[in-house]
């Protein structure tokens, strides 16, 4: 795997081969682990070689093998003549190290069970065996290797990790520490054995338990390595346990986790949406990534939404059919019996619609304010607001709410357009009546109705004084006209002859 990435080689090795990066050497160094091999390996440039060796460890049911910084060579412990012992990979041969004393394991020890610890200088080797260790009665037995001497720690202190068979093992260079995870232990409970997802810490002597928020499914003889490029411990597959029938029963995994700042995150398999929010009607495309090096899966998708089908592919069309929330699970089976799943949200919604758009005066006076509102429900948000219509004294904006101070008086049509983020659309439209005002006073209209019986005695005050001032007018113009005419028949008179 390199970025994150898996690619196929196209050449294989026996899957019963331990491996281990020589950075000596520059290569990966493979031994295989079986009853009738002792075949050595080496990974380069996409392709694996068959090493010739003058001395070779015996043929071993497992063991464990990791490189040594501190020594600068491949070591490797095993119990294949039934004592164990500890060898070295260097320029290009095994050499036994006659140690004065090595590891009491009563067994050949596992798979990933040992690494490098750069912080403390020294190797790190974990077995479980049922044995006192402090106030417990038993522990997992913890050894370490340095200055060519083996040291026994498992009692150095009273917190330990439970018996744990089978753990995977790998130092994390970020944070400078060594990490356990998983293995299986007996007589647990209710269950004879039982898988653990419990994840350790060693450093400087120590061990101590992290408590991250998630964890990978239990599980033992997991791969698991440090990804420089990641700055991350990857861990890989493994054996997970159930109950059938009243026994365990074991059922490989093929899932890949990464482990960084105490916190652990699912990487493959995976499976995303183009539109995981989207409305009724709408097509989501589910996508989906596995692990390659478990081999092409059965596919199965549960719980979609009505309106979608599952189908054996890496990819899926969905056009829901109805509103909710589905928690949909992408199952993957393996021809091995290999499997793993991943959850993926759907939430569907109803078509946008505008339930109210109105102006909060109108009809509304000149130089006067009104706001025009809108209200949307449904459709996937964010929306998209778009107003058609609008006078040059209203602002346009892309929200629920336009500023207008109507200038001049008339009848003005304004549309709504709301658009939401799967491109579903919802329209309304209203008119806003601005009648003549007193020009320059800017005031705000606080209703252009008047009830009825303000309205008569409005009306009534308004006659009256019309009335009025017509009456007097014509009084005054009466007065004038009777003086005038008096005047002139006076003037007659006099003027008549005698």
């Amino acid at each position: 795997m390199k970025d994150g990435n898996w690619t196929r080689s196209n050449s294989t090795i026996d899957k019963s081969t331990l491996l281990a990066y020589d950075a000596k050497d520059g290569y990966v160094l493979g031994y295989e682990t079986n009853s009738s091999s002792d075949s050595t390996w080496e990974f380069s440039n996409g392709s694996w070689s068959k090493l010739q060796t003058t001395t070779s460890p015996p043929p071993d049911e497992s063991g464990a093998l990791a490189y040594d910084a501190g020594s600068g060579y491949v070591l490797y412990v095993d119990t294949g003549n039934g004592a164990t012992t500890t060898w070295a990979w260097s320029d290009g041969n095994w050499t036994v190290l006659n140690l004065t004393s090595e590891p009491s394991l009563g067994g050949a020890p596992s798979i990933n069970s040992m690494t490098y610890d750069y912080a403390d200088g020294y190797m790190v080797l974990v077995h479980a065996i049922n044995f006192t260790c402090g106030s417990r009665a038993s522990c997992l037995d913890t050894w370490t290797y340095g200055q060519g001497a083996w040291t026994d720690i498992s009692g150095a202190t009273t917190t330990n990790p439970p018996t744990l068979f089978d753990p995977s093992l790998t130092y994390d260079a970020a944070a400078q520490k060594v990490v356990l995870f998983g293995g299986y232990e007996v007589e647990v409970g209710s269950c004879p054995e039982c898988a653990s997802n419990q994840t350790w810490e060693y450093s400087a002597g120590k061990w101590a338990e992290v408590q991250p928020t998630a964890t990978p499914a239990p599980r033992y003889l997991a791969g698991m390595a440090y990804d420089s490029n990641l700055s991350e411990v990857m861990i890989l597959g493994g054996v997970g346990i159930t109950e059938s029938g009243g026994m365990p029963a074991s059922y490989p995994l093929a899932d890949e986790w990464g482990f960084g700042s105490n916190t652990w995150t699912k990487l493959l398999p995976a499976a995303s949406a183009t539109y995981p929010v989207l409305d009724v009607g709408i097509t989501t495309s589910i996508v989906t990534s596995v692990p390659p090096v478990f081999g092409t899966p059965a596919i199965n998708y549960a719980n979609l939404p009505p309106g979608c089908e599952s189908s054996n592919s890496t990819a899926l069309a969905c056009t829901p059919a109805a509103e909710g929330t589905f928690d949909v699970l992408v199952s993957f089976t393996y021809g091995t019996g290999a499997k793993s799943s991943v959850p993926l949200s759907l939430v569907v919604h109803a078509d946008p619609q505008v339930t109210a758009f109105y102006a909060t005066a109108n009809p509304v006076a000149s130089n006067a304010t009104t706001l025009l509102e809108a209200a949307v429900d449904g459709g996937t948000l964010p929306y998209v607001y778009v107003y058609s219509g609008l006078p040059s004294w209203c602002q346009t904006t892309n929200e629920t709410q336009v500023d207008c101070r109507p200038t001049q008086p008339g009848n003005f049509s304004i549309g709504l357009s709301v658009t939401d983020s799967v491109g579903r659309r919802a329209n309304s439209n209203l008119v806003l009546i601005v009648q003549g005002g007193v020009p320059g006073k800017g005031i705000r209209a606080a209703s252009p109705i008047l009830p009825v019986g303000e309205a008569a005695g409005l009306t009534g005050i308004i006659v009256a004084a019309v009335c009025s001032t017509l009456f007097l007018g014509w009084r005054a113009r009466l007065r004038q006209d009777g003086k005038r005419l008096i005047e002139e028949m006076r003037r007659r008179i006099h003027e008549r002859p005698p």
